[in-house]
């Protein structure tokens, strides 16, 4: 009831305060979420898969975003959103691959229109959270950023959708990828050194984060958070998080996209 209490208040805020981006989302608007990436192949991918999904650069392929460079980094978390289809990949090699909007959906009017409303969404928690950790210490903010994310959340393992960034805050409900990517986006925007990573646990693929404080590499697992009632698994020391839950990193997480290779 707390969750749901909270997600009710700030829908209703949104409501009343109006979108930032009022079906008017330029370039520079999608270009300024992705500022504080240091990784010019992530800015390059997520800012071009914006403006894809939004249609501000459709031309005359609706799907293919671009050719991009494979990193270690799980890119495809860290430029999830608002897409609600999981990303297809083509020409896969060891260093680069084509990256695609998700194959099932029409890309019309309609469309777009929704997926501006829900960047509308994301920006206004971005921006909600910006104000909230104002002058706090790195270490402050991951805190608040994953309890805030949790009380907005329900972990749910197959929620049929893509599992981006606005999942959780439009459906109150979304797995390991939309927490790992709502809190890339928003802990980006506050300033913190943070990544997106993918392992292979038990359980199978896992998503979580990395924040960079001090030189040292933290995980904050916000969906295992929030799953279990616990911060255990909050600003973990890399390593320890690594060996703990028994997770072997994978390169990225392309293998595990669920529309496979096309």
């Amino acid at each position: 009831m707390f969750k749901r209490g909270i997600l009710f208040i700030l829908v209703v805020l949104f409501l009343f305060t109006g979108s930032l981006c009022a079906y008017g989302c330029s370039a520079a608007d999608i270009e300024a979420l992705y500022a504080g990436e240091t990784d010019p192949n992530v800015r390059s991918m997520g800012v071009k898969m914006l403006k894809k999904e939004l249609g501000l650069d459709t031309g005359s392929d609706v799907r293919t975003i671009g050719t991009f460079s494979r990193s270690d980094n799980d890119f495809i978390t860290m430029t999830s959103l608002v897409n609600v289809n999981r990303q297809s990949v083509a020409d896969l090699t060891d260093r680069s691959f084509v990256l695609r909007l998700g194959k099932s959906g029409s890309y019309d009017d309609e469309y777009y229109q929704e997926r501006e409303q829900d960047l509308d969404l994301l920006i206004y928690h971005i921006n909600a959270v910006k104000a909230m950790t104002s002058g706090m210490s790195d270490s402050e903010k991951s805190i608040f950023i994953n309890n805030y994310i949790c009380d907005n959340f329900s972990f749910q393992r197959y929620t049929g959708s893509s599992s981006s960034a606005v999942e959780g805050f439009k459906y109150g409900v979304t797995n390991c990828r939309g927490y790992t990517a709502s809190f890339y986006i928003i802990g980006m925007n506050c300033g913190l050194n943070v990544k997106a990573e993918c392992a292979h646990n038990s359980t199978g693929s896992h998503t979580y984060n990395i924040v960079n404080i001090g030189g040292a590499d933290y995980v904050v697992d916000t969906s295992a958070n929030d799953l279990y009632g616990t911060n255990d698994y909050l600003l973990v020391p890399y390593a320890s998080y690594m060996a703990e839950t028994n997770s072997v990193k994978v390169r990225d997480s392309l293998a595990d996209l669920d529309s496979g290779i096309v």
